[in-house]
């Protein structure tokens, strides 16, 4: 039985108000799960879910691990015989193993100071430049994350929509980074970079402010087998895919500090994902947008762009953001993005989510530090 969508979904932890089982109830008569799962179905979503190989490795939230379970035990107890069948199906052993272990672990640990993983889906067949991403080490990108919106002070540990727009754009696009200098503005805990790195780009460089996300972008390229400029290699030495992460404060780095950053990372393209939510970064962000895509370029080498995913929650920011950009005499234009529904699964709850190609004026002069 097919289980492809429910390992893709369970290892994101899409939530079960959203999880798709379509996969599934086209298998079954009635297309309904009440009364059909029998014994070697839920033996599959098992293996499919919370005893898959990855699953076992980096687990998705434990919270999240129960609910899946409550939601399948409850498919089994409430169901009713279906026709020609004679007494109902019962939970396979594993199956409540499972949930009562979850169940007792709730109540014994503290989800604060848990460590929990999500994994996505990155496969791509459409890539000529791309890393190897047929092997299973790279069908997937596993990110440490924390299961709150809020954690230690940040929004950075954990992966947003957004992010996941762009990633569905570079999968289906991965001309846009193959062999180019990519540089990401708050880049949390690393999905777009870490995928830049697998999809081909020449080294990526990822950057936020907290120290957390920081040291949490580092360990999750390390894990997705990212090769790290801070181990002591360098750009001509260092195997690919090649990345480090850097500290950028937005508000605060100076012009001559900004300056030299521009001109060591050389970066051909810049990505970003929701970084426009709040009206009082607004102007950092484009102060950091024109630094990079201003940079002067040797004749004849294309303009330095940037890709934007924005997640318009408030009208009132996303018209400040577009203003910041005409001020700064920054052109723009919207990215169509075509579903990709073999990959992620991403949840646009937060608002409308654009993607942006955002390039200097074509008689805009580059930014000297003062």
């Amino acid at each position: 039985m097919e289980m492809e969508s429910v390992t893709r979904q369970y290892l994101q932890a899409v939530p079960m108000r959203c999880f798709n089982w379509d996969q599934l109830l086209e298998q079954m008569p009635g297309r309904s799960m009440m009364g059909q799962l029998s014994p070697s179905i839920q033996e599959a979503i098992m293996q499919a879910s919370v005893h898959h190989p990855r699953a076992i490795q980096y687990p998705p939230p434990a919270a999240y691990k129960l609910q899946f379970l409550k939601y399948v035990v409850s498919q089994i107890v409430n169901q009713k015989p279906s026709a020609g069948q004679q007494e109902d199906h019962e939970c396979i052993d594993t199956l409540l193993e499972e949930y009562m272990a979850s169940m007792s672990a709730r109540n014994s640990s503290s989800s604060s100071t848990e460590t929990c993983y999500r994994s996505y889906l990155i496969s791509n067949d459409n890539s000529s430049c791309a890393q190897d991403t047929s092997s299973a080490q790279h069908n997937y990108i596993t990110l440490e994350e924390q299961p709150q919106t809020i954690s230690q002070g940040t929004t950075g540990l954990r992966t947003w929509p957004a992010a996941l727009t762009l990633l569905t754009h570079l999968k289906t696009v991965p001309s846009e980074i193959c062999g180019k200098r990519v540089l990401e503005l708050g880049c949390g805990v690393g999905l777009v970079g870490i995928s830049c790195a697998l999809f081909g780009a020449a080294h990526v460089t990822l950057t936020d402010t907290a120290p957390s996300v920081l040291e949490a972008a580092e360990r999750n390229c390390r894990t997705n087998g990212i090769h790290m400029l801070s181990n002591g290699l360098s750009l001509s030495t260092a195997p690919k895919p090649i990345a480090n992460v850097v500290a950028l404060d937005w508000e605060t780095i100076a012009n001559k500090e900004l300056s030299d950053l521009v001109e060591s990372v050389q970066a051909d393209v810049i990505v970003a994902s929701d970084v426009a939510y709040d009206p009082i970064i607004v102007p950092p962000l484009v102060r950091m947008l024109t630094a990079f895509v201003t940079r002067s370029v040797e004749p004849g080498i294309q303009t330095v762009e940037a890709l934007i995913a924005t997640t318009r929650r408030s009208e009132t920011t996303w018209q400040l953001f577009l203003s910041e950009l005409q001020k700064s005499r920054l052109v723009y234009e919207f990215v169509d993005i075509v579903p990709d529904v073999n990959g992620c699964y991403y949840l646009d709850e937060g608002g409308r989510i654009d993607v942006m190609r955002v390039r200097a004026a074509s008689n805009h002069k580059s930014i000297k530090a003062e």
